[in-house]
């Protein structure tokens, strides 16, 4: 039997921004089978959203807790895929698709930093973990290196691994989001013309990455999906 989900304040936080955009929302209930959190209706596609929140900074905040006063606790956090952040993409891919069978909509994976010290990287390493994100420079022909570009698709990208997810709002810990499309997506179309879309397009462009819109200088995007491959990812999603 379906009961409503334990409060989360970052679900509720992702539901009231929904509504101010013009979406109404249905929180989904807990079932046998795994399942999103939210089903968002409007005049276009609608959505169905899984909302993840991330605090990355644990051993850290252990550190300074335990440290004396006055003492200095360092860390390291390499921006590179990801297999926590991997593993939370697997189980929100896996949510979405099932309550899709119930809630049409795009698949929209809400991702939160929410460090306990306010210092994070789990945004960053959430776009480097769906869009295989590197960073190159180049050399022109007078010699001059470039400054360093954005280059995607150049390691592991779990987009390519789950369509389900057509989509992803990435946000840092001052809640500045970037909205991540999904270049597997079956539902392209229906993705740049949903309200979600269309309102941070309207308002701030810049926060959208979307690789079949980006080129240098904005960035270079390393293709390698056939359209064979592409036609089999669309027909098992």
């Amino acid at each position: 039997m379906a009961k409503a989900k334990m409060a989360d304040p970052h679900r509720q936080l992702v539901k009231e921004k929904l509504e101010q955009i013009g979406y109404s929302i249905t929180e989904i209930p807990e079932g046998n089978e795994p399942s999103a959190d939210l089903a968002a209706n409007s005049q276009d596609a609608g959505l169905v959203v899984e909302v993840k929140a991330r605090r990355d900074d644990i051993k850290r905040a252990r550190q300074f807790h335990a440290g004396l006063a006055g003492s200095v606790a360092g860390s390291h956090s390499p921006i590179v895929h990801d297999d926590q952040l991997s593993d939370l993409v697997h189980h929100a891919a896996k949510q979405i698709a099932s309550s899709r069978r119930r809630y049409s909509g795009l698949g929209v994976l809400w991702v939160r930093a929410a460090p306990e010290l306010g210092i994070s990287h789990a945004d960053e390493k959430m776009i480097t973990t769906l869009l295989g994100r590197r960073y190159v420079n180049v050399r022109g022909s007078d010699g001059i290196i470039q400054p360093a570009l954005p280059c995607y698709l150049a390691a592991y990208a779990d987009f390519h691994r789950y369509p389900a997810i057509d989509l992803a709002v990435v946000e840092d810990p001052k809640d500045r989001a970037l909205l991540l499309v999904n270049p597997y997506s079956c539902r392209l179309a229906d993705l740049r013309s949903s309200q979600l879309f269309t309102f941070i397009a309207g308002t701030k462009p810049s926060a959208i990455i979307d690789l079949h819109h980006v080129a240098p200088p904005a960035g270079y995007v390393l293709w390698g999906a056939s359209p064979a491959r592409m036609k089999q990812l669309c027909s098992r999603n």
